[in-house]
């Protein structure tokens, strides 16, 4: 069995004009209103929806005393950015309560500006970055830890390579990994390091470029020029070497895979069986770089979709069935649930569709300290949930919905003269305009469906 859970870091991929130098000026000189303005008008091209956007449109709103849309962009951003540390996070808060008392104004938060300009230093091409949906064992002992977003201990500056630069990537992470005993390919999108057969990974290459461009032509992704980097393993020895020697990172025993969207490098080891696992990577890394606040149940849900796919022309066939380990634990959810409380006397929950699909990214993946199973089951639940909208062929409506949720709002009043007021339309009146149902007609109905597929929600 597999586990994914999401850890984010920071980061940015190709070099692009520095539009954020110019929100940074017009935010240190207190020039709110055309900030609020040109953010309003940039943030709805692709790949401008990320955290540094969405704070200067927070603060903005805060200093022009639009309390409650400032309240919603900043609930924004700890919903949909998993690259905030807990510090950061305790910032944006104390922003939230500043900005909506009575009289009080906030304060001028220069790291906070700072820190999340740096998420995207060559401009906003490539959005959050991370090493993400890490891929292995569950256990029911594993907890989750916090990593240090803030102060990264690998090179991140120099590995914006385009798909010219293939060369120059070579030369750079040959150095990085002297002395191990690797080959290497290309293809029209990734730079491959591998060990062992080449005929194996040519055939996993030909597949993953297949997914590649299934994932732009289906969700509308448009194209890019970033090159992805992937390293096969043959062994664990060589894996956890090379995962240190790229990211400086201990990988948990349980971890087999990663991806990192900080350079967009993937990493494994080499096997038929995790190929899956490259394809649920290559989704993360693709469709976060276009939809940057993307909600975690429908990123990581369509990641364990396509995970579990086979692809044939421009149609992807899926096995939400036994034999899928996510699609198993689904039905032993009962087991495992009173196998934690019996052994970890902790108590866990099957979530509504309402409580899931507005779960923020330390709810899905769990908060420091709480056991990595129930992130397991999320991913899972997040399977179900999307082969239930793509069997209802609801799935590509439901991305475009969320891909398009932000709307300016003509009937509140600007209060300014020709100030925009942007705001967001909620998860769950997304879903209810999709589905054409309120939420408690989809419970049921999805409830439904589960039953007749041989899982019980209770």
């Amino acid at each position: 069995m597999l586990l994914c859970t999401t850890v984010l870091i920071i980061g940015n991929l190709l070099a692009q004009p520095k539009i954020e130098d110019e929100l940074v000026n017009l935010f240190k000189q207190g020039k709110y209103l055309d900030l609020v303005n040109k953010v309003c008008r940039e943030r709805e091209k692709e790949y401008y929806k990320n955290a540094f956007m969405d704070y200067c449109l927070a603060y903005g709103y805060c200093k022009l005393n639009k309390p409650t849309l400032a309240q919603e962009w900043i609930d924004h951003i700890l919903d949909s950015y998993n690259s905030l540390s807990t510090k950061k996070r305790k910032e944006l808060q104390s922003l939230k309560q500043s900005c909506t008392a009575p009289g009080a104004t906030a304060a001028s938060t220069d790291e906070m500006i700072k820190f999340l300009s740096s998420m995207n230093p060559e401009g906003f091409k490539g959005n959050d970055a991370g090493v993400e949906s890490k891929l292995g064992v569950p256990s029911l002992t594993d907890t989750v830890k916090e990593f240090d977003f803030e102060h990264l201990t690998f090179d991140s500056q120099n590995r914006k390579f385009t798909l010219r630069q293939k060369q120059e990537a070579l030369g750079y992470y040959n150095k990085l990994i002297a002395g191990q005993n690797f080959k290497v390919d290309t293809t029209a999108h990734f730079l491959v390091f591998y060990e062992g057969s080449a005929t194996a990974i040519k055939n996993q290459m030909k597949q993953l470029e297949e997914y590649y461009d299934y994932y732009n032509q289906s969700f509308n992704l448009g194209k890019s020029n970033r090159l992805i980097t992937i390293f096969y393993c043959t062994n664990r020895k060589d894996f956890d070497s090379v995962a240190h020697r790229i990211h400086k990172i201990p990988v948990p025993k349980s971890t087999y895979g990663y991806a990192s969207s900080v350079d967009l490098v993937m990493m494994g080891i080499a096997s038929s069986s995790w190929l899956g696992a490259l394809k649920h990577e290559l989704f993360h890394l693709m469709i976060r770089s276009f939809i940057g606040d993307i909600p975690p149940w429908l990123d990581e849900g369509m990641a364990c979709y396509f995970e579990a796919s086979d692809l044939q022309g421009n149609r992807v066939t899926t096995y939400f069935s036994g034999s899928n380990y996510r699609f198993n634990l689904l039905q032993r959810m009962d087991i495992v649930i009173s196998q934690v409380k019996r052994e970890q006397k902790v108590e866990m929950k099957i979530p509504t569709v309402k409580q899931f699909t507005n779960y923020n990214w330390p709810q899905f993946s769990g908060i420091t300290g709480e056991l990595m199973i129930k992130a397991s089951y999320h991913q899972s639940l997040g399977y179900a949930f999307v082969t239930y909208l793509n069997e209802k062929n609801l799935l590509g409506k439901t991305v475009e919905a969320f891909r398009n949720r932000s709307f300016v709002d003509t009937t509140a009043g600007a209060g300014q003269q020709g100030l925009i007021m942007l705001r967001l339309r909620s998860n769950d009146e997304i879903l209810e305009n999709v589905m054409k149902m309120n939420l408690d007609a989809i419970q049921q109905d999805f409830k439904q469906w589960c039953g007749q597929k041989g899982i019980d929600l209770r």
